[in-house]
């Protein structure tokens, strides 16, 4: 392996916990195995350093990955002045366009809430192509991403939704999720507690918007209460959309379409689990993400909203 096409498939035996987790990381099964995977991984950090500086004009002095993704790599990056994310994904026409969308839609709100701030490149790009990859950098956010939440995050969770609901559309082509005569606003398709970063109890970073769409704002007010709700343990999920509907103030919202939403993600994300059965570390694992994603869905079916 002589260069950075590898770079991504250099994953000896992956496995995630896909709820628990939200990534990818190495798994070595003994310590010889182990050894060529940190040599190995080495050599390409030196070959990423190169990538930096030839085409950001960045000197790297301490590098670090910070995740495996299914198709991203995520690094943190430490120059003398500045910190930076990398994330290097395998390349796809869609992918591509994703990316894409990211970066603008990430710019576009920058100056209402705490977005990615992406660098252009020597040829004043946002992205590169690299042997294959999509190379994109950001300034790094000092932030965490929570596993639990509380009821102070959640709510300026929806906060952040209610800005960018009643924000003007963006001028870009976006995918439409009309419902019957429902008014389309931009959402962002994917706010959940993995996709913030917070620091001192505050949201600091929001990210990923590569889902972004054009929809009724309940779709995403469904996916943020749903996945808040799973992240707040001890929490009833009516005192949850209750909270959700009152912070966003919105008089006029159709519970029962909210409700349809919710379900749909939740057999959504079940059927993840299901699906990502054989990248887990141990099968314990996935058996405890089965059961919650299915506990979760049991305790929907008996609501009487």
């Amino acid at each position: 392996m002589d260069s950075i096409r590898d770079l991504l498939t250099f994953q000896p035996s992956i496995s995630c916990m896909y709820m628990q987790i939200g990534r990818i990381s190495p798994k070595t099964t003994n310590i010889s195995e182990k050894e060529n995977y940190l040599k190995g991984l080495q050599k390409y950090h030196k070959l990423l350093e190169q990538v930096l500086f030839e085409e950001y004009n960045i000197s790297t002095d301490y590098l670090e990955v910070l995740g495996w993704g299914f198709t991203t790599t995520a690094f943190y990056i430490k120059s003398k002045n500045n910190a930076y994310l990398v994330r290097l994904s395998n390349y796809s026409k869609e992918k591509l366009e994703s990316v894409n969308k990211e970066i603008t839609l990430s710019n576009y709100f920058n100056a209402q809430i705490p977005t990615s701030k992406y660098l252009k490149n020597r040829s004043g790009e946002y992205t590169s192509m690299y042997e294959d990859r999509i190379f994109r950098v950001s300034e790094y956010i000092e932030g965490l991403s929570p596993f639990d939440i509380d009821m102070d995050i959640f709510k300026q969770m929806i906060g952040v939704l209610k800005i960018i609901h009643n924000f003007e559309i963006p001028s870009i082509t976006l995918p439409k999720k009309p419902y019957e005569n429902k008014p389309l606003r931009f959402l962002h398709g994917d706010l959940t507690p993995s996709n913030i970063l917070i620091s001192y109890g505050k949201i600091v970073g929001v990210l990923d918007f590569e889902m972004g769409l054009l929809g009724p704002v309940e779709r995403d007010l469904a996916k943020t209460t749903l996945f808040g709700w799973y992240r707040m343990p001890g929490s009833t999920f009516e005192n949850v959309l209750t909270s959700a509907l009152g912070f966003y103030n919105y008089k006029e919202a159709d519970i029962k379409l909210i409700m349809k939403y919710i379900l749909e993600y939740a057999e959504e994300f079940l059927d993840n689990i299901i699906s990502h059965k054989k990248i887990y570390n141990h099968k314990e694992d996935w058996v405890h993400d089965f059961d919650f994603a299915k506990g979760k869905i049991s305790e929907l079916a008996l609501l009487s909203i």
